[in-house]
């Protein structure tokens, strides 16, 4: 399998895209390149000169499916009520960002051999901005997504080294989404059985929509006094209500924005509120909150800060499910055939793909080109790892 000088540009754009969102993406809209490239090779690879189907025996791509179902069920019907057409297109991002699913699928291989040989270059370009704080050139959560590939083998030390250098990334960059993913991730290699994991998952739900119920007459208080009518609510209220609450403001504002869009929301959002719409009110013309942009741009654009939660709000309860078999799926791969991951030195692919998952439960992904791509393409290469597993088994009992 050689390398090609077109895999070099993609793969380079790529690396580039994770590295620094903030010139890469909002200026050279790499995430738009990269899903353009992935619609391609969906177009070569799925359909044949008599334009018949040829669908690999994937189940991750299968539900890649459904997902496209739900949001192009969205696309058609939100154009009757959305705000207009730039924030239409702009929540679009959810829906086109997915070919870059394909790029990781399709390429998966390439990639493998790309790394191995910028390995080095990729270190030198990661370390020397992080040691020296050069906040401007690494983003601050996503470079986390680059450290497994960092070693060849899995074992205990190289996994202490991977989940310390989580924790001095976020200590180097002031980053609480990064010593995030050093937990999560600790929690995640700790564990040897796809039972526990379901198990730690299930409480986890739990206690999240426990803190919704147990914190909700605090949360209400966002509606009150003359700040109500601010966008994200009387933020200042909610945290002097409750001394638990006043402990990181951060995460409050989180909480209320998480409380109005699975609890205020309904029964909108078992259907899903749609592109171009906005996720909570607005005043038009109004500029309250602490960003970069009005009230009328955040209430489209910023989230919820847990792509999950916007993504349920925007998709409907449909989208419930496609991240259930989604999980279940590379979950179940990757606690029962984590030898064979480890062997093939796929495993990094793994963990690569759980680490831009924990983001996402923080912050905006799938919903925003600054990461989506980022998501897309490690659970392309995820499925494609699993897909070559089943192959090699079925292979190997026909034989």
């Amino acid at each position: 399998m050689k390398l090609k000088r077109h895999h070099i540009i993609i793969f380079t754009i790529f690396i580039l895209y994770g590295l620094n969102y903030t010139i890469f993406e909002r200026i050279f809209f790499f995430n738009e390149v990269l899903a353009l490239v992935g619609f391609i090779l969906f177009l070569k690879n799925t359909f044949s000169a008599r334009f018949t189907l040829k669908i690999p025996k994937s189940a991750i791509w299968k539900i890649l499916l459904v997902f496209w179902g739900i949001c192009l069920i969205h696309l058609l019907t939100s154009v009757l009520y959305k705000t207009n057409w730039y924030y239409y297109l702009r929540n679009s991002v959810i829906f086109y960002a997915s070919f870059v699913f394909f790029v990781g699928f399709y390429w998966k291989d390439y990639f493998k051999i790309f790394l191995q040989k910028v390995i080095v270059w990729l270190k030198a370009i990661i370390f020397i901005p992080l040691f020296l704080r050069l906040h401007s050139v690494l983003d601050r959560f996503a470079i986390s997504i680059f450290f497994p590939f960092f070693f060849r083998k899995l074992s205990y030390s190289t996994a202490f080294i991977l989940l310390s250098l989580n924790f001095l990334y976020a200590f180097l960059f002031s980053s609480m989404t990064a010593a995030m993913v050093g937990c999560f991730l600790f929690v995640i290699l700790l564990i040897r059985h796809y039972a526990l994991i379901r198990l730690v998952l299930i409480v986890l739900i739990v206690v999240f929509w426990g803190l919704i119920a147990f914190f909700s007459p605090s949360l209400q208080l966002y509606r009150e006094d003359s700040k109500s009518t601010n966008l994200f609510g009387n933020v200042d209220k909610v945290l002097q209500d409750n001394v638990l609450l006043r402990i990181d403001g951060n995460s409050t504002w989180r909480l209320i924005l998480w409380y109005r869009l699975t609890v205020d929301e309904f029964p909108r959002n078992i259907w899903g509120l749609g592109f171009g719409t906005p996720l909570i009110p607005y005043k038009k013309g109004a500029d309250t909150a602490d960003s970069d942009y009005n009230d009328e741009h955040d209430a489209h654009v910023i989230g919820a800060h847990n792509t999950y939660v916007t993504l349920l709000a925007r998709l409907g309860i449909l989208y419930i499910f496609v991240l259930y078999g989604i999980y279940t799926i590379v979950f179940k791969e990757f606690y029962r055939f984590r030898a064979y991951y480890v062997a093939h030195q796929e495993y990094s692919f793994f963990i690569a793909f759980f680490t831009i998952s924990i983001i996402g439960l923080f912050n905006l992904v799938l919903e925003s080109p600054i990461y989506a791509g980022l998501y897309w393409f490690f659970l392309g290469t995820v499925a494609k790892s699993i897909f070559n597993r089943q192959f090699a088994n079925e292979s190997s009992a026909n034989s």
